[in-house]
């Protein structure tokens, strides 16, 4: 049986090269739909150009994901154009060209770090929430009076058909 991802929006962040671009290919290569986010101009033209070239539906955002707003932006782009969101890959990573022990590291060049290799992660997924198309498992926490601590958090999976 053949994997098609069909019929699904995916967003990839950091797609303009490295691994996030073989994600984003090998989602449009399952025939997914693609909407990617990186801060690069000049690579998010090119991965215009190559999924014109393959046919791919695809959305190609210039973002920057440690801002908010452009974060906010992409999601509305998404919404209007995919009507919603299947697949999240939060795959930016950088070094910032910070490469020096630790211990010689600014207070300055930990909190770039973070905003660019963490934090990212936290406001992007934030801000997919509401755009998903299929609902988050529901999670409960057992009633103290069932006695059953077996089980810390049961989790209600939806239904993929």
């Amino acid at each position: 049986m053949a994997i098609t991802l069909a019929g699904k929006t995916a967003l990839v962040t950091g797609a303009g090269s490295g691994i996030g671009r073989a994600i984003a290919l090998a989602f449009a290569n399952l025939e997914a739909r693609i909407a990617v986010a990186d801060i690069d101009p000049v690579k998010n033209a090119k991965l215009r150009e190559e999924f014109a070239a393959r046919g791919t539906q695809a959305l190609v955002v210039q973002t920057d994901v440690r801002k908010g707003a452009d974060v906010a932006h992409l999601m509305r782009e998404i919404e209007q154009s995919f009507g919603g969101l299947d697949v999240l890959v939060n795959n930016v990573g950088n070094h910032l060209g910070i490469i020096k022990k630790l211990e010689a590291t600014s207070d300055e060049e930990i909190d770039a770090l973070y905003e660019t290799n963490l934090r990212h992660m936290f406001v992007v997924t934030r801000a997919a929430l509401p755009a998903r198309s299929v609902p988050l498992p529901a999670m409960h926490p057992p009633a103290a009076h069932e006695g059953d601590w077996s089980v810390l958090w049961r989790a209600e999976l939806p239904s993929w058909q």
